[in-house]
């Protein structure tokens, strides 16, 4: 077993604005352990902040990744951080070249932080379609997930990139769709299940 090193950056620098300052206080509430208990749906603002404290707690050496038998790391792995009535927390490893293909998140919204490396976000929207649109996404970056999108997620490379996932209600079914411009968005198949049983699913993301 050996672990990918991440690529360097450097960090930006924050200057926090009072809805910033506001979100990030609530966000410490909820990952505090007395503040889990509620099963209120978490605000986007609120959970992009506390994507971004995890971002912060979290490092290469959480989440170890296999180098599979070519010698080059191309797998994902994950585990659940979190888990309350509210929301859940994902920690991600994706190899150089890994991949998540298009899906939703069951309704859930979310939100993400790229911790080391880079990600490649394409999407569209369930309700509203339109063309795949890509974004990357830079370490200390994070996008939020408005519940009707379908994303595919990707690692660039050519060195690991690892992520946190938030998302409010807790990820209960992941719908997978095909990208195929005539079947565009035509769902594929869905994976249904508590959070502790897609932790063993093809993906999360």
């Amino acid at each position: 077993m050996s672990v990918v090193a991440p690529c360097p950056s450097v960090r930006p620098a924050l200057t926090p604005s009072w809805t910033e300052s506001r979100s990030r206080a609530e966000a410490a509430r909820l990952l505090h352990p007395s503040g889990a208990g509620s099963a209120a749906v978490v605000a986007p603002d609120v959970l992009e902040a506390m994507a971004v404290r995890l971002a912060l707690a979290t490092g290469p050496d959480d989440l170890a990744v296999d180098e599979d038998d070519t010698g080059e790391c191309q797998t994902r792995r994950h585990r659940q951080l979190v888990l309350t009535p509210a929301y859940d927390a994902w920690l991600i490893a994706w190899g150089p070249s890994s991949l998540l293909e298009l899906h939703d998140h069951g309704g859930s919204i979310g939100a993400g932080r790229v911790v080391a490396g880079e990600l490649i976000e394409m999407y569209s929207d369930v309700v509203r379609p339109h063309p795949l649109r890509s974004r990357a996404v830079g370490r200390r970056s994070g996008f939020g997930v408005p519940a009707t999108r379908a994303h595919e997620v990707w690692n660039p490379g050519p060195c690991l990139a690892l992520s946190v996932h938030l998302y409010s209600p807790p990820l209960m079914a992941m719908t997978f769709f095909d990208h195929h411009p005539d079947r565009f968005l035509c769902p594929l198949r869905t994976e249904y299940g508590d959070a502790a049983s897609l932790d063993s699913a093809p993906g999360v993301g």
